[in-house]
């Protein structure tokens, strides 16, 4: 039995070399955050320099390296980059994601023509655009980080790094959320993606944990929702009981949770307030 249970020293990620993708802003500068602020080096990935400069100046353990998670040169050059600096990568965050086109299902004409031609309004690039980033960037970027995070088992003694992968509760639940299709169907691609890495990549002469951490509301550029004020709207639309969006901290604790447990892969944590994965977001009496 281990004697050392401390919370300091279980959740110690100090001297850790992090990666986080789409790290300039929202819930990505909140995961940069908490990582650096608990001692470990933080390469930020992302396509736009000035939001990644303005997460990195909040540390001097944040470097950003500006770099499209879509593109394949532009990944491997991310990985050349850290390569030439660290030995070895602890922990890599695939965050970056972009919201879809929603289609207006409930109008004031609701014939079945008219739902038709709202939901035909939208084109197959609003789905096929975004499954870029939100899934086959997943894909890629784990791949193109293996070597690195293979190689910890060398330089920390016997565990690979890991891997969390940031999908949604919009991807395990069975309704579209208001004719959110293209976006849900995005993410429940990520959660299978996610099952599919944790199952292969734990082969023994890889050892890389698989993790994902499935979120509800927060605010960020996609969620523009408020923490606080809103308490009436959040229980009722979203059946969230707390009546607030999710906060700094609330992320913080779960990543530390993810990143430190040895035991853990394959798993879905769901960090929203309200629902487990297999909850519907609305309830079926909304339509009947």
């Amino acid at each position: 039995m281990s004697s050392n249970l401390k919370a300091a020293d279980l959740f110690d990620i100090s001297g850790w070399v992090t990666v986080v993708t789409g790290g300039g802003s929202g819930l990505g500068r909140m995961m940069a955050n908490c990582l650096a602020q608990n001692g470990a080096k933080v390469y930020i990935t992302g396509r736009r320099a000035d939001k990644l400069a303005e997460t990195a100046a909040s540390s001097d353990l944040i470097i950003p390296v500006q770099g499209d998670s879509t593109k394949k040169e532009d990944i491997e050059r991310i990985v050349a980059h850290i390569a030439s600096n660290e030995t070895h990568v602890d922990l890599l965050i695939n965050n970056s994601g972009v919201s879809t086109v929603k289609a207006q299902l409930d109008a004031e004409d609701n014939s079945a023509a008219a739902v038709s031609k709202r939901m035909m309004e939208q084109s197959f690039d609003d789905w096929t655009n975004p499954y870029a980033i939100n899934v086959a960037a997943i894909y890629f970027t784990t791949a193109a980080f293996l070597p690195l995070l293979v190689a910890k088992r060398q330089h920390k003694g016997g565990e690979s790094g890991n891997v969390i992968n940031v999908t949604s509760i919009s991807g395990l639940i069975n309704n579209s959320q208001g004719g959110q299709f293209s976006y849900n169907a995005n993410k429940r691609a990520a959660v299978g993606l996610t099952n599919q890495l944790a199952l292969e990549l734990a082969r023994p002469h890889l050892g890389i944990r698989v993790n994902q951490l499935a979120l509800g509301y927060f605010p960020s550029e996609m969620s523009p929702v408020e923490t606080q004020g809103e308490k009436d709207f959040f229980r009722r639309r979203w059946q969230i009981p707390f009546g607030r969006a999710g906060k700094d901290v609330d992320l913080a604790v779960t990543i530390l949770a993810l990143a430190k447990n040895e035991y853990q892969t394959n798993s879905c944590e769901v960090l929203d307030g309200a629902y487990s994965c297999a909850s519907d977001n609305l309830p079926l009496h909304k339509y009947l």
